[in-house]
């Protein structure tokens, strides 16, 4: 049984247009969620993570990115695990994403429609409920790129709701990673709930422990910096004319994701945004 963690939860004067911009780099700097609320934006950091220097640091970074912007914490406060998992059952209804695919959590009942993918979440701390941009367009891109009978890797998979898809899609073999031990968690959680956890291969550790093999589609929504890391590595990844879905990107750092990707064997399809993010396409080439 995994030991409980506990995280600090802090409180930010932050607009819903600030943190289009601003959330990319809370998560950089080790945000594990983020919360709009009607007067603030609640962020949770690792009480592990978090310390005075951090603080600092993200204040900082902040300023500089909202010039002339005040920004000063309204509160700080320790967290246990089973007290944000209450806090996120309030606020998590069913909703639909896209067209055909619809995010219930598991404590509602909702019947999907012939045409309808239902996927059923408990989020607890990993990130990937489908409410934020990045999560709904990569989802929108993968129900135009996947098809039955591919091979999938899910780039840090957080809540697993990827993966998950992908397995309820047809693909397979399904391999999903992430260096967090609760993600790994929360993806079997999640993928039993689903009936397909014998479908996809949990990894815990980066790209670089997981078994290679060369996967038709590759999806990976996590912030700039690790996506700029990981474009040689996708590419030793990937099968011939294999398409890779990248998200987690804000649109003024489109043009040096593209660059890089370019230059690591790959071929720029096309991308879908939605207010300040975007999510990119591409093709590895032969």
């Amino acid at each position: 049984m995994t030991s409980e963690r506990q995280w600090v939860e802090i409180h930010l004067p932050l607009s819903s247009n600030c943190l289009e911009i601003l959330s990319a780099l809370l998560f950089a700097e080790g945000a594990e969620g983020l919360e709009e609320r009607k007067n603030d934006v609640v962020v949770y950091f690792s009480r592990q993570r978090w310390n005075n220097d951090l603080k600092i640091s993200l204040m900082e970074k902040l300023k500089q990115i909202q010039s002339g912007l005040n920004i000063q914490i309204l509160e700080e406060r320790l967290i246990r695990e089973e007290n944000w998992n209450e806090a996120w059952k309030e606020n998590f209804k069913t909703f639909r994403l896209t067209e055909r695919i619809i995010i219930t959590p598991e404590w509602e009942e909702y019947k999907p429609g012939a045409d309808e993918t239902l996927i059923i979440i408990n989020p607890k701390m990993a990130f990937g409920t489908g409410h934020h941009e990045t999560t709904q367009l990569i989802l929108e891109l993968m129900d135009e790129y996947l098809q039955q009978e591919q091979s999938v890797l899910d780039a840090g998979t957080g809540s697993g709701i990827l993966a998950i898809y992908a397995a309820k899609q047809g693909a397979y073999p399904v391999v999903a990673f992430d260096t967090d031990p609760l993600a790994i968690e929360n993806l079997a959680e999640n993928a039993e709930l689903n009936g397909v956890l014998q479908h996809i291969t949990a990894i815990l550790g980066t790209l670089e422990q997981t078994p290679k093999r060369h996967f038709d589609l590759i999806v990976a929504n996590i912030n700039r910096n690790v996506l700029l890391d990981l474009a040689e590595s996708f590419a030793e990844f990937q099968s011939e004319k294999g398409v890779l879905l990248l998200s987690g990107i804000l649109k003024s750092d489109s043009g040096i994701v593209r660059k890089i990707y370019e230059k690591a064997h790959y071929r720029f399809i096309g991308q879908k945004n939605k207010n300040e993010w975007i999510a990119m396409v591409f093709q590895r080439k032969d």
